[in-house]
């Protein structure tokens, strides 16, 4: 969206000017009206530019007062005024009135007439957003252009960068950082910065992006719908020296492209997870008699996850059964989120830790290979943990302590 500030800064307008200092230059502006009743109100539109010569406040200008009033209370953009031939000079009191509000009010130069310099705005803001719309497509047709390609999403952030020049991060699901742009690294303070402002934005309960059309604070941040109730976020620093022509069009289309590669890198790995849970559920449904031979081939459990050690523990987990929750959307949208959190729980503190999927039953089963005298403690932190972010509960079944892989189906059945 095309703002005043965007106006005033071509050199075409540059004799435009701000009577009042603490005019808000950011306000967008969509079209220009003229006018020269004091009823406008009733006839034009939210960000709109007014243009008029004052004639009907020349013998008294605390009408002015009551327009601004007015014309702030619909969002119009601000209030040109040429003058010259009926207004020679704005009284203190209407300044001081439109900086209270921060209502732009711009005097329009004898040398415009009101129709020319109307054309001439109106003509500006069209080709401004044309181009705008035409950038923004370039961008998401570039970022499409790597994901058919298969680029990893590392990539895409750092194009994404180095087009619109500022730095950018991607948080996962779970808040984290997932991907970051070239400033970011081994830069652990500006990370921080980041992560700050983005924990204040969670923390303001906004349902709605950081925006209002224009880029009005140093961050700004997204929601990256790839996953309907636990979205991803898209957080652009240095917003404020984001230049013309790119828009919020132009992050809303980058936004697009990158929810498809999320949503696509999801179902690569759900697949993949699939194949390895299919392959547990079958070895656990052997009788230990028929897994003494398969515990031979390393590299086939290797495949799958199982790692040859002398310590093997089932944990059963699983997602407490809630009265009110029936979306059969948001459900398998959790539990899936539920086991990559999982993943990213336990093979953070121990990477031999292995998680698989039991679909119809909606539970995890956790395979220790190594031994953890504190894993207990762990659980509980787990349980913690989770009702914090999911606002929901976990339990926990433990299996006893075997030192043979091919034994593991006898703890996995008792620790159901």
């Amino acid at each position: 969206m095309t703002t005043l500030k965007e106006i005033l800064s071509v050199l075409q307008f540059s004799d435009l000017t701000l009577l009042n200092e603490q005019g808000d230059l950011e306000r967008v502006v969509e079209m220009v009206d003229i006018t020269e009743t004091p009823d406008i109100k009733n006839f034009t539109t939210p960000h709109s530019l007014i243009v008029t010569t004052g004639m009907s406040y020349q013998d008294d200008q605390s009408g002015l007062i009551n327009l601004i009033r007015e014309l702030n209370d619909i969002q119009v953009a601000g209030l040109g005024i040429k003058l010259s031939r009926f207004l020679k000079k704005l009284d203190d009191e209407v300044i001081a009135f439109a900086n209270k509000l921060k209502f732009p009010i711009i005097e329009i130069p004898e040398s415009w007439n009101l129709g020319s310099i109307t054309h001439h705005i109106s003509s500006f803001i069209l080709d401004e957003e044309t181009e705008k719309l035409h950038f923004a497509l370039d961008i998401q047709q570039e970022l499409n252009a790597m994901l058919m390609q298969g680029f990893s999403l590392n990539m895409m952030i750092e194009r994404l960068s180095r087009l619109i020049k500022v730095p950018v991060m991607l948080l996962n699901s779970f808040h984290q950082v997932e991907s970051s742009s070239h400033h970011f690294h081994q830069n652990s303070e500006h990370v921080q910065k980041n992560l700050n402002y983005f924990r204040r934005y969670l923390n303001s309960e906004q349902t709605e992006p950081n925006h209002n059309g224009v880029f009005q604070e140093e961050y700004a941040v997204f929601k990256v719908p790839a996953f309907k109730y636990f979205p991803y976020y898209l957080m652009i620093s240095n917003v404020n020296l984001l230049n013309y022509p790119i828009s919020l069009l132009t992050i809303e289309q980058a936004v697009n492209t990158l929810s498809l590669a999320i949503y696509k890198n999801s179902k690569i790995k759900e697949a993949e997870q699939q194949d390895v849970n299919h392959f547990f559920t079958t070895l656990m449904s052997e009788h230990p008699d028929n897994l003494v031979s398969l515990a031979q081939h390393t590299d086939l459990l290797k495949k799958y996850h199982i790692q040859p050690s002398t310590f093997y523990q089932v944990i059963i987990c699983g997602i407490d059964k809630e009265k009110n929750v029936e979306n059969s959307a948001y459900l398998n949208e959790r539990y899936q989120m539920t086991f990559e959190w999982l993943t990213h729980k336990f093979t953070g503190i121990d990477p031999s830790i292995s998680i698989y999927m039991s679909q119809g039953e909606r539970r995890f089963t956790i395979l220790l290979q190594r031994r953890h005298h504190y894993y207990l403690e762990y659980c509980r932190y787990i349980q913690k943990e989770y009702q914090l972010f999911f606002n929901s509960s976990l339990s926990f079944g433990i299996g006893n302590e075997v030192s043979e892989a091919f034994t593991i189906a006898t703890v996995f059945f008792r620790s159901e």
